[in-house]
């Protein structure tokens, strides 16, 4: 945990994250822009998110590092946004406007309208006038850039031009700093700021992207035919088994309600996403039928491998809940230490995976690049919400069916221990090949190696043991941008993150009734 404290700036992306300006003075700098630009927003419905440049977080972590990138978008290369959406119902007439959080100064705005939409049909050197002239007006010298292309388009009610400079003496590899300016029969339809990045790259990073969807396939083929392997065992020997199933569904229960309210905590950002081809009400329909469809899914999928687990470990290990068995006191010797080997577990992994990306980095040529579905939960009433559900969603999923399941079935088969827990943590590391790290396989090195010894803690101190490992590092990694954010409200929330870290140890307190004999079975 001291590593992680000390190193992660170095290490994860995420630390370039600096959060000044709050999301209700960015949706102000936002509308006050548009209407210096001579725009009227009545009527307009908006949304607010925090965003992120994806192209240019992956360029930079590749070709200079994640400290030295930090360190560049610190200094103005475009990459963290809050970004601002003002739509119309059915209409496409809008707006979007990026501000960065750190100055509050817009860096990207972009006008929608239709090609058929009304406007002025000026020659080519008025526009590109105006187009100078909004330049200025944000203290951009054109003595420093060089006109690098300049287009027309004949709409029919309108002519528009886009004209794009690149700044001289800067690159990083092949990659430049460039500026947009769209003019729209005469007014400003587009700005934006950006790294240009080669086409090369492009290519590769969506090849590479394809490879770590085929090791994601292939680990959750394997876990499909071990569950096919435990269902067959059990039928080709029946027998009369005591199938515990209250508590999986309980935790699948629990979980599908957090999801729910997840959903209508973020029911703002959502609009950011709304199609301006679909009604309003058609559109909020469609989002909550997606997410009532993924939290029963993963509620379903807790339930299932929580009861196909506690069946196949009640013959492998004959060992069930530790914690959460019949009555008896809180303050016994195996209560204590698996709440003091989980904690530290999950302080570990964050030290391991600093010394790892710091490591990786520098003399293996990893990188990575910020998730921005993590950083949306920036944009929701209570952020502390998301890491919460998130964690505890992946928490119990993953090891129920990594651990409980995947670990113990194998050990009746391959009868070596640590055959058993390596199958496993290998699968889990694949699993998380789609996650923006590269090479693709290295989640999978990463997650091998640690999986490894959360399999081993499984095996001699329970699964609530890792359960509370894996939920208390996935909520700290998750809810870094919280952290590092100037903001009070920000600030609050991560603190209530770190309350919610002691959560498994709050309910065990409050429940006082931790206990396990093995005649009470499993589950």
């Amino acid at each position: 945990m001291v590593i992680f404290c000390l190193l992660y700036r170095q290490a994860l992306p995420t630390a370039s994250i600096d959060i000044r300006i709050s999301r209700q003075e960015a949706l102000k700098a936002a509308f006050n822009f548009i209407k210096r630009e001579g725009f009227h927003t009545e009527g307009f419905d908006y949304a607010v998110r925090f965003y992120s440049y994806y192209h240019g977080s992956v360029y930079l972590q590749k070709n200079v590092g994640v400290e030295k990138s930090n360190e560049l978008i610190k200094k103005g290369i475009p990459v963290w946004f809050w970004r601002v959406r003002l739509f119309k119902e059915l209409k496409k007439n809008g707006f979007v406007v990026d501000v960065n959080p750190s100055t509050g100064e817009v860096v990207n705005f972009y006008h929608f309208i239709l090609d058929t939409a009304r406007g002025d049909k000026l020659d080519k050197d008025t526009a590109y006038r105006i187009a100078v002239d909004k330049l200025k007006e944000k203290g951009i010298k054109l003595n420093d850039y060089s006109l690098m292309d300049s287009v027309k388009k004949v709409q029919k009610n309108r002519i528009d031009y886009t004209f794009v400079w690149e700044k001289k003496g800067f690159k990083i590899n092949e990659a430049t700093l460039r500026i947009k300016v769209g003019i729209q029969g005469s007014k400003l339809g587009s700005y934006a700021k950006y790294l240009d990045i080669p086409e090369e790259f492009l290519r590769r990073l969506k090849g590479d992207a394809y490879w770590g969807k085929v090791l994601y396939t292939a680990s959750i083929l394997s876990i499909f035919l071990l569950v096919v392997g435990a269902v067959f065992s059990f039928l080709l020997k029946p027998r009369v088994i005591d199938v515990k199933w209250k508590l999986p569904l309980f935790f699948g229960v629990v979980v599908i309600l957090l999801k729910i309210i997840s959903f209508l905590n973020s029911f703002p950002l959502m609009w950011s996403f709304y199609y301006d081809t679909v009604s309003k009400s058609l559109f909020a329909a469609m989002s909550f039928q997606k997410t009532l469809v993924d939290a029963f899914y993963t509620g379903f999928m807790i339930f299932s491998f929580g009861v196909l687990g506690g069946l196949t470990s009640k013959f492998a290990l004959k060992r069930g809940w530790v914690l959460l068995g019949s009555e008896q006191a809180f303050f016994r010797p195996s209560v204590i230490s698996t709440l003091v080997v989980g904690y530290s577990l999950g302080f570990m992994f964050l030290g391991y995976v600093t010394l790892f990306y710091l490591a990786g980095g520098r003399f293996f040529n990893i990188w990575m690049a910020p998730s921005t579905g993590y950083a949306n939960f920036l944009s929701t009433v209570s952020p502390f919400l998301y890491p919460l559900t998130f964690s505890l969603s992946a928490a119990l999923n993953e090891e129920f069916m990594f651990r409980l399941f995947a670990i113990t079935f194998l050990l009746r088969v391959v009868k070596k221990r640590w055959l058993a827990i390596l199958i496993p943590s290998l699968l889990w590391g694949m699993a998380h090949s789609t996650y923006p790290v590269f090479p693709v396989y290295v989640r999978a090195i990463e997650l091998t190696v640690f999986g490894f010894i959360m399999g081993w803690v499984f095996v001699n101190y329970g699964i609530e043991t890792v359960i509370i490992a894996h939920y208390v590092m996935d909520a700290l990694i998750v809810s870094l941008p919280l952290f590092n954010s100037k903001s009070y409200y920000f600030i609050f929330s991560g603190a209530i993150v770190l309350l919610l870290v002691g959560l498994p140890l709050f309910l065990l307190i409050l429940r006082g009734r931790p206990s396990f004999t093995e005649k009470d079975g499993c589950f």
